[in-house]
């Protein structure tokens, strides 16, 4: 079977096993065989990768008289930024007993000439004691913070390799941070909100972990059963109804005083004998209350995707997300959970304690809904990402 390929291209070779490469052996003819590795991206040596295979047939393809390209040109990044680069990995994989043979990287585009600095370190630390959650939250801002400082200052400058090359100032859209896993992403999108520098979350959480669906599913569970307390709290600290801590504070107080064990929900009808409550928040929870009432006498006439619609319609909260800061996002991540409850509904009917379990049951088996497609990815906003999703991308 040697004739039966006329070329043969194996992508990833760092990421073969001796096995694998026996069986390329016996397929490939003269002169067909081209492959294409690196050795510093070897990571599946957990199924049984071997990189010394790569190596080996390296050392083969040049004993045989074949050609060795090295693709360590970069067209993409000024020389400033290539060099740092360099500088950092040499200390790692330029050692002496490095097994992965490597070779700095060269610049290979020319830039219009700009003011420094081209890259720059932020350094965040905490107080002695504090967790590491702490300490990342100090990070978060402290680059939110040099974020909007640089676009709103208009002091440094970026160039791109192609026309235009030359130098303009920095808009949020140039910006993307780069994350090794989702897991730290949460600290970053509050400190961006909270400087209302806007964003996006390229393949972050899913649809289920977003904030506004969480809201609306607490809601809904609340509809479902509304001495739920932590469901109740919940709702109240949200846009739905609006309160803030010291309200929800004295309300939670005056259910345990004086050795009472009342149901958070009874504070509704006892506002006028709180009178830490000031008359504002006061009246949003009766608006609250009239509004929770009434949701819970549609939800056995209506579906759950009406009354989702109808929800929205009289919270105007899709509205208010809308105005928020990623509210493009969120608005949209609204109404594709409307319709894809409305779907859920045509192939199974179903309750709304049956429909809840079945959300809940999503997000414990962490069944992935990703989030509704915007046009926000080409628009001036900071882009949130894993290292991973940016492969290949220009900034």
């Amino acid at each position: 079977q040697r004739d039966k390929f006329r070329h043969i291209l194996v992508d990833e070779f760092q990421d073969t096993n001796s096995l694998q490469k026996t069986l390329l052996e016996m397929l490939k003819g003269k002169d067909n065989l081209f492959v294409v590795g690196d050795a510093q991206q070897s990571i599946y040596g957990f199924r049984y990768a071997d990189l010394e295979v790569f190596f080996e047939h390296r050392r083969q393809t040049q004993e045989r008289g074949g050609e060795v390209i090295h693709l360590n040109r970069n067209f993409r990044s000024r020389p400033e930024v290539i060099s740092f680069v360099n500088q950092v990995f040499r200390g790692y994989w330029g050692r002496d007993d490095s097994s992965t043979d490597w070779r700095p990287l060269v610049a290979g585009s020319s830039f219009a000439p700009k003011g420094p600095p081209s890259v720059e370190l932020l350094l965040a630390s905490g107080e002695e004691g504090e967790n590491m959650e702490e300490v990342r939250r100090v990070e978060a801002r402290l680059l939110a913070s040099r974020i909007q400082e640089i676009v709103k200052n208009r002091g440094l400058e970026i160039t791109r390799p192609n026309p235009p090359k030359e130098a303009r100032p920095i808009t949020y859209g140039d910006f993307a941070i780069l994350f090794r896993s989702t897991g730290g992403i949460k600290l970053f999108e509050a400190a961006l909100e909270e400087m209302d520098i806007p964003f996006f979350v390229v393949s972050g959480k899913g649809l289920y972990d977003t904030r506004e669906i969480i809201d609306l599913i607490n809601l809904l569970q609340l509809i479902d059963n509304p001495l739920d307390e932590v469901k109740l709290a919940a709702v109240l600290r949200s846009p739905f109804a609006g309160i803030n801590d010291h309200t929800l504070f004295w309300m939670a107080h005056y259910a345990r005083d004086k050795g009472k064990e009342e149901p958070l929900l009874l504070q509704l009808d006892r506002l006028a004998s709180i009178p830490e409550i000031d008359l504002t928040q006061k009246e949003r929870l009766l608006r609250f209350r009239v509004l929770l009432e009434r949701l819970r006498g549609l939800k056995e006439r209506l579906s759950i995707a009406s009354l989702m619609e109808g929800i929205l319609a009289e919270t105007q909260y899709d509205s208010r997300v809308l105005a928020s800061p990623n509210g493009r996002q969120s608005y949209a991540n609204l109404r594709k959970f409307v319709e894809l409850t409305r779907d859920f509904e045509k192939r199974e009917i179903l309750g709304l304690p049956q429909f809840l379990r079945a959300i809940r049951d999503l997000r414990v088996t962490e069944t992935r809904e990703s989030e509704a497609p915007t046009d926000l990815e080409a628009d001036n906003v900071v882009k949130i990402m894993t290292v991973h999703k940016a492969k290949g991308l220009e900034f």
